[in-house]
């Protein structure tokens, strides 16, 4: 099983209002391909709190492990396209997965030994919600992974908050950008390139493996020293937008993490997935039917 732990909220596009967050649609994505995974979040007492409760009731989730706040509104995010779709992200404060509590239901799900953990840093913007999600994660069993996907958004997050994430992290997944603002927060030491310094911040806070993402340039793994790379995937008129092209690509990468894929396989399978993401407009396509294709092994 794997554990989702984080935001659900609602994507205010500049045609349409969608259900999105980071941690939920990564979970989405996992449940679409069959794989069991169980969601953790807090919506308000609201009409977009029983939207997102319709959606995750017809898609499959536990809607016990939705906490309902009785004064917080659902979280809400004005999301901007850019002539390429490339969104930029206005995350308004005081939303009610904010004050996501320590429940039984999360206990249990932590005592049920789950293989994988996945957390962002938006969850963490607010002290009582990283403490939480620190304890939490110290206390997950020893042979459960913990997955950091990092999204920096605007006055969302703080040295405290990146450091928190380093420091739980087994699996660290963000991109070239979100590397550079973490290593210049924090003070590391730049290291010579780009290779040099993912080792390094893998040496410093023990990481196992990082994933990064170079937009036009693909992506890449980094473990045991090593580091494999994956050409991007051509769009040409087929995209739609980006949003959601990075938590694609991390489901699909926990997912072949999970099955033990070669690196060279996970990367590339991983690529394709995000791509597709990307020729259907916002994080989540509207047709379960697109998930068919990804849901039957493949070489590579």
């Amino acid at each position: 099983m794997i554990l989702s732990i984080g935001e659900i909220l609602i994507d205010e596009l500049p045609d349409s209002r969608r259900v999105g967050g980071a941690p939920f649609n990564f979970a989405y994505h996992l449940k679409q391909l069959g794989m069991p995974v169980r969601f953790f979040s807090r919506v308000g007492a609201d009409p977009d709190g029983q939207r997102i409760r319709d959606l995750l009731a017809r898609s499959g989730f536990d809607l016990q492990d939705l906490q309902t706040d009785p004064r917080a509104a659902t979280g809400r995010v004005r999301v901007r396209l850019d002539a390429a779709g490339v969104p930029t992200f206005e995350v308004l404060a005081a939303a009610a997965y904010d004050r996501l509590e320590n429940a039984p239901r999360l206990d249990a799900a932590l005592a049920a030994a789950p293989r994988m953990i996945y957390f962002g840093s938006l969850i963490q913007r607010t002290a009582p919600a990283r403490d939480l999600l620190g304890s939490l994660l110290a206390r997950r069993p020893s042979d459960t992974s913990a997955f950091c996907d990092i999204n920096l958004r605007p006055r969302c997050y703080d040295a405290v908050s990146l450091r928190a994430c380093l420091e739980h992290a087994d699996i660290l997944k963000l991109n070239t950008e979100e590397l550079a603002e973490v290593v210049a927060r924090l003070e590391l030491p730049p290291g010579g390139d780009t290779a040099e310094t993912v080792h390094r911040l893998m040496g410093t806070f023990h990481l196992r493996q990082v994933a990064l993402t170079r937009g036009a340039r693909g992506s890449s793994l980094y473990r045991d020293g090593r580091a494999w790379h994956a050409h991007p995937e051509p769009l040409g008129q087929d995209l739609a937008d980006t949003v959601g092209a990075g938590d694609a690509f991390a489901a699909m990468l926990a997912a072949g993490l999970l099955a033990h894929r070669p690196p060279e396989a996970l990367l590339r399978r991983a690529t394709r997935f995000a791509a597709a993401v990307c020729t259907v407009a916002g994080a989540l396509p509207a047709d379960n039917d697109f998930y068919r294709a990804f849901r039957r092994p493949t070489r590579g």
